[in-house]
């Protein structure tokens, strides 16, 4: 079995240098938000994200996300009874 080839200096300083680049047109794709949540509801998020090793907004976003789906396909289906009921 062959060794793997070793990182010649010259392998490493062949990438370009980095060049600084200012965009400051660019907006967040995120808005912040504040919500107050009674202290039961915070700490059973807090214990799914341990549970889940993410951090609690992370839980929440995703949590969001799932619900808003789930509603949409509801609102599609009941949608799609009444166009054939009519």
């Amino acid at each position: 079995m062959t060794a793997a080839p070793a990182r010649t200096k010259s392998r490493v300083s062949s990438w370009p240098k980095p060049k600084k680049v200012s965009l400051p047109n660019l907006k967040p794709a995120t808005k912040t938000i504040s919500r107050r949540l009674p202290h039961h509801l915070l700490d059973s998020i807090k214990v799914a994200a341990n549970v889940r090793d993410v951090p609690c907004p992370s839980v929440i976003e995703v949590w969001l996300h799932e619900k808003l789906h789930s509603e949409r396909q509801v609102s599609n289906i009941k949608r799609h009874h009444r166009q054939k009921s009519l």
